[in-house]
């Protein structure tokens, strides 16, 4: 089974999109991959995400940065101890293509 291991999620207030940054495993082989989704989305994920980790709050690891016209947030997961989920999970994103990277 597919599994996507979370790292981080990068979004602002001026865009309408999140880049998610993460390692893909199927059985023996990983890769890491970036992706982006609508942030009309983000809140089904970080859902997800909260619902696999009950102990923790995902809404304390979000950090700011503030600028002149902008507000840049991050998300990272290396405090969580479950920032897996399965790619099925993810069918709410079905509409949007993936763009696999892979590198040496």
């Amino acid at each position: 089974m597919e599994t996507i291991s979370l790292k981080s999620i990068r979004f602002n207030s001026f865009d309408e999109q999140a880049k998610l940054v993460g390692e893909v495993q199927k059985d023996a082989l990983s890769y890491w991959t970036t992706f982006v989704i609508d942030l009309l989305d983000l809140n089904k994920l970080l859902n997800l995400i909260q619902k696999n980790n009950d102990d923790s709050d995902v809404n304390d690891l979000i950090q700011t940065a503030d600028f002149v016209d902008f507000t840049e947030y991050e998300i990272n997961f290396d405090q969580l101890p479950n920032s897996s989920i399965h790619k099925s999970e993810l069918d709410f994103l079905v509409d949007h293509q993936f763009k696999k990277q892979i590198r040496a």
